[in-house]
């Protein structure tokens, strides 16, 4: 009888303890899509990101290349010193264009000289690439302490 009581303390303790979920599987969490205002082949009108870019920051330049793949997927890589490189895709999924491995932003809208992105998850802020001109770009965070924006200029180098 003592081991029947030892056993089901023990199986009781278990049972009772807090269980976390990791935090990958927590961010999993995603807000549904919202109504969009384009189809798959508007990613077209984006074409004009295509190549290479650097921020103008003072102190932290940001350096990237925009390459579309031929079934209208956007590959965007970080170009630095790195040994493995940074990339991140902008993929068509249920009807939608998501930016991030985990879907992190929807796209809602893409026009002839911007394109909007919504975040999906808690954390993240909505964000806009805005054309400024053939070598000049904004991308644009919606903070709600206000916007930030960050002027991208073409340079001459395309990663592979």
């Amino acid at each position: 009888m003592k081991i029947f009581v030892l056993a089901l303390l023990i199986t009781a303790s278990f049972a009772c303890r807090e269980t976390s979920m990791p935090l990958a599987a927590a961010d999993q969490a995603m807000e549904p899509a919202p109504s969009v205002r384009y189809t798959q082949s508007d990613i077209r009108k984006i074409r004009w990101i295509e190549g290479a870019w650097e921020s103008t920051q003072p102190g932290k330049p940001v350096r990237q290349n925009f390459q579309f793949h031929p079934d209208n997927h956007l590959e965007i890589t970080d170009i630095d010193d790195s040994v493995e490189p940074n990339t991140t895709m902008l993929t068509w999924h249920e009807g939608c264009y998501y930016l991030g491995e985990n879907l992190d932003w929807v796209v809602t809208w893409i026009g002839e000289k911007d394109v909007r992105f919504e975040p999906t998850r808690p954390g993240k802020y909505p964000f806009t690439w805005t054309r400024f001109g053939e070598n000049q770009w904004y991308h644009v965070s919606h903070r709600p302490d206000g916007d930030r924006p960050v002027l991208m200029q073409r340079i001459n180098e395309l990663q592979p």
